[in-house]
């Protein structure tokens, strides 16, 4: 079993990420409903714990349906 990962990613990995432009992911992240993980500031740049990110795709997945 692997430990979680404390690694950092830069705003721009992120929205390549979700295939999306980097304005979207500002958005995300002033919408309270969405409940995007919070960027951590270094030297004037946002990154995300890529911890948070799975954690976050993982609520955000639909359920499943049954067959």
């Amino acid at each position: 079993m692997s430990e979680q990962s404390n690694d950092l990613l830069p705003r721009r990995l992120v929205a390549e990420r979700y295939n999306v432009n980097v304005r979207t992911i500002v958005r995300w992240e002033n919408d309270p409903a969405l409940r995007f993980p919070q960027p951590i500031e270094i030297n004037k740049r946002q990154y995300y714990r890529e911890a948070e990110l799975t954690v976050f795709e993982r609520t955000r997945r639909p359920a499943s349906s049954a067959a």
